[in-house]
């Protein structure tokens, strides 16, 4: 046998961490999926690490790349858990991040409510310097103010800094003397300035980019320190990899310099598993559906393209209303976040409805049929009482979960102040946190003018298989693909995601009269850095490929467009006839028209540099069935829709389903990780990848695959 070389792609949820391990010499594989250990996420990612090798019988140094995207940054900004961070800008600005931008999220609230800086106003210096829109110094930096700044900062208990100075992003000489200053005077501060974290125009956006890096550097450091630490224990000593936001990968350097990068680190490596499965089924149009343990992902996917976004928000205080959270500009595909997971909390309100999240009990102490000291209902309590859960069959049988202890729950909390039976109670729960996924799903396909039936959804996480055909019903969604190891889809995204870095400098022009050599530094400069940063992570030179955008608006207008523009075509890309055409291509795409005569203008310009992904060939995955079966290896009583009658459900595992037999729902599909939920509105059928695939029975046909 040939020594193993394995990679290993690792998401750490709130809930759970999954694991897909995958040796490219044989093309072996296992999974694992863990409760995440909350207070020590590396605890839980090692034990996991341990278990798969012991299954391949393979060692730590057999491992040869380590692929991992965690929730810990988000979290750490929604729980406020960061840094002591200290804020240096210019004189009058300091209270910028506490400003905003002066725009009411909802204009009738009186009482309106905004998340709180995460840096308290006596921790914000403000220095004498000052540059103009173009860079020019218009007022020298007062050193000995940044010298009181740093005593004041010391006595404080900083832990960490954020350096923002006005029009920093046009030329950065201030914010990088300020913090020579500083790190003579303190060695061992976090510093982040803003014309490396976020070098681009927008005060706000760049100011509060640049806090929230600082304030969970420190704790991603310490983080990656330790993982580090103890995979060398287990014979790991390579460069662990992490997953950014906008799907690319890139060192554990980067995460450190740049956390705030990682910030939807986790989700995204499920939308490129999704991608691999739509593509090797000849499907182009994708809603990607994506329901764990704390929240479901929504992510459109047009042409097997995931739609990037630079405009972020996290730690809103109303979860579903655009501008109430801390804004920030980073790359990031544009997913849609939904307060519904397995975890989710169902409450009665005051009106006496059933609410259904976004609470979420996470892990610690989880849903009550997890017997960890749980007492309130969650969703996986009701898909445990409705039937669709079996609970010797829980992760695969590695814990036990309490049907008793569900129904306590759900009796006690939702059933007796309802004044109804625990199975209606129940459906309650399923059909309301159903609902609420399509109501938010409808609202997102609509700002985007997408109609949901001309896309497939593809169902992954741990509880996406048990929901998605009733979310597919209400979206009016005619086929539903469920890939293999959908429970740890997105630690298997990451073994396919590219290597990947996106830069960006702000350099503002008319198109008629930009300056080409400007341009062309401007670009050879983020190119040079996109490959530093690439061939870290063992990528060929030769093998690095480039990608340029540009934001661009019409002049006069507040918003612009991210346009892509040919980097092959290096001969017209510098004429404005060709930056022209650009634009309006793509205007014309999104709002269906253009508007001749008006100037255009561009704001930044950015690069994605990447590196060719790997292939995780799925032909070659072994499976080791005991039999091909059409018929049930059992029968399980349901509770049908009504909530006052159960039925019996055949029950399939899902590695034993005949290949490209076509069945009839209603039924559940189970796996070690997961349970597909079948009903009666669909056929089901199993493809020769071991995908399983659904099609409404109302609109399928013998040739629809």
């Amino acid at each position: 046998m040939s020594k193993p070389q394995l990679s290993i792609g690792i998401d750490v949820g709130g809930t759970f961490t999954d694991f897909f391990f995958y040796d490219f010499s044989s093309g072996r594989l296992e999974t694992e999926k863990l409760l995440t250990s909350t207070s020590e996420p590396e605890k839980s990612i090692v034990e996991g690490i341990r278990n798969g090798l012991n299954r391949l019988a393979a060692w730590g140094e057999d491992v040869q790349s380590i692929i991992h995207g965690t929730t810990l940054i988000i979290n750490t900004i929604i729980e406020r858990k960061g840094a002591r961070t200290g804020l240096l800008t210019t004189k009058g600005f300091r209270d910028i991040i506490e400003a905003r931008k002066e725009k009411r999220y909802d204009l009738y609230d009186l009482g309106l409510e905004l998340p709180a800086p995460l840096v308290a106003r006596r921790h914000r210096m403000d220095v004498t310097e000052r540059l103009d829109s173009d860079g020019k110094i218009v007022t020298p930096l007062e050193e000995s103010e940044v010298d009181a700044a740093v005593e004041h900062l010391k006595s404080a208990g900083i832990e960490s800094l954020a350096i923002c100075f006005l029009h920093s992003y046009r030329n950065p000489i201030h914010e990088k003397r300020a913090a020579q200053v500083i790190r003579n005077r303190l060695p061992s501060l976090p510093v982040c300035l803003s014309s490396e974290v976020v070098p681009e125009i927008r005060e706000y956006e760049r100011f509060s980019t640049t806090v929230a890096n600082a304030y969970t550097l420190p704790l991603i450091s310490k983080y990656l320190n330790s993982l580090a630490l103890r995979l060398k224990e287990i014979g790991y000593e390579r460069e662990i990899l992490v997953m950014l936001s906008h799907g690319g990968i890139a060192t554990q350097e980067i995460g450190r310099r740049y956390p705030i990068r990682l910030v939807e680190s986790g989700p995204v490596g499920g939308v490129f598993g999704a991608i691999k499965i739509a593509r090797e089924n000849a499907i182009e149009n994708i809603l990607c559906f994506d329901m764990g343990g704390t929240t479901a992902k929504l992510c459109v996917v047009d042409h097997l393209q995931p739609s990037i976004t630079t405009e972020y928000e996290v730690a809103r205080v109303h979860r579903f209303k655009k501008g109430s959270g801390i804004s920030l500009r980073l790359p990031a595909i544009d997913l849609l976040e939904i307060g519904a997971g397995g975890g989710s909390i169902a409450k009665v309100n005051s009106l006496g409805f059933i609410e259904v999240g976004p609470e979420s009990s996470g892990s610690t102490p989880g849903p009550s049929c997890y017997g960890f000291g749980g007492i309130e209902p969650t969703v996986t309590d009701a898909d445990l009482i409705l039937g669709y859960l079996r609970p010797d069959n829980f992760l695969g049988g590695s814990q036990a979960i309490d049907p008793g202890a569900a129904k306590r729950a759900v009796a006690e909390k939702i059933a007796k102040p309802l004044g109804v039976d625990t199975l209606a109670a129940s459906m309650a729960i399923y059909q309301t946190v159903n609902e609420n996924m399509a109501n938010a799903a409808r609202i997102y396909l609509s700002e985007k003018g997408e109609n949901s039936e001309k896309y497939t959804l593809v169902a992954f996480g741990g509880a996406g298989p048990v929901h998605v055909a009733a979310l597919a019903r209400a979206l009016g969604v005619h086929h539903i693909l469920i890939p293999r190891f959908a429970g740890v889809a997105s630690a298997l995204g990451f073994l396919v995601a590219p290597k990947s870095f996106e830069t960006v400098r702000t350099y503002i022009c008319r198109l008629e009269s930009f300056d080409p050599a400007k341009i062309t530094a401007l670009l050879e400069e983020m190119m040079e850095e996109g490959r530093r940063v690439l061939e870290k992570t063992e990528i060929p030179k030769d093998q690095i490929e480039f990608q340029m955008k540009a934001d661009m608006r019409y002049v006069g207008q507040k918003h612009e467009i991210t346009v892509p523009i040919n980097l092959t075509a290096k001969r017209e890309l510098f004429k404005t006839a060709y930056l022209l055409e650009c634009f309006e291509a793509e205007y014309r795409r999104i709002f269906g028209r253009t508007y001749p005569g008006i100037p255009i203008e561009a704001l930044s310009w950015r690069v994605v540099s990447t590196g060719l992904a790997s292939t995780v060939d799925s032909t070659s995955w072994s499976i080791h069935k005991p039999s091909y079966r059409d018929q049930p290896s059992a029968w399980r009583d349901v509770v049908e829709l009504t909530g006052s009658t159960t039925a019996k459900w055949p029950v399939y595992p899902w590695y034993e389903l005949p290949v490209a037999k076509r069945l009839i729902g209603p039924a559940l599909v189970e796996d070690a990780y997961t349970t597909v939920v079948v009903s009666s509105f669909f056929n089901f059928e199993m493809d020769e990848r071991f995908s399983i695939h659904l099609w409404d029975k109302e609109t399928a046909n013998d040739d629809q695959r």
